[in-house]
């Protein structure tokens, strides 16, 4: 798996702050790990440098990451249209944390 340098550790502390009962999706993580960790979004999103649309592989490997994360799973409500980063609505994976 690639290093990366927003690690599994800063995503987990940052989804324990999202409500047992309510739905986010990959898009809210996505703005508290720029919000929170910029340094090191902009380290991650420059290692993408020489894709045709780093952002967008950027936020998709941040998606693949959080389906490996054990404290959440899949919401019942699967996909719905969020505004990304570019302020256009997109599909976009709906979480709920998983109660331990």
């Amino acid at each position: 798996m690639k290093d990366y340098a927003v690690t599994q550790e800063m995503i987990s502390a940052l989804i324990e702050q999202f409500p047992f009962n309510e739905d986010f999706d990959s898009h809210a993580v996505i703005q508290q790990i720029m919000h929170r960790h910029p340094q090191q979004y902009t380290t991650d999103l420059y290692s993408f440098i020489k894709s045709d649309d780093p952002i967008r592989s950027l936020h998709a490997s941040i998606g693949q990451r959080l389906l490996s994360m054990p404290e959440i799973e899949k919401s019942d409500a699967g996909k719905a249209p969020t505004a990304n980063v570019r302020g256009n609505d997109t599909a976009n994976q709906q979480w709920r944390r998983k109660i331990s």
